[in-house]
């Protein structure tokens, strides 16, 4: 899962930025609820 986000991350900058914030705001509100 690591190696493919650093793959993602390589190859498309952008997706990886949209996937990365994703996560963190799904973590907060996991968090806050």
């Amino acid at each position: 899962m690591v190696n493919y986000a650093i793959e993602l991350r390589g190859h498309n900058p952008a997706l990886y930025t949209a996937a990365t914030h994703w996560l963190g705001v799904s973590y907060f509100h996991l968090f806050l609820y």
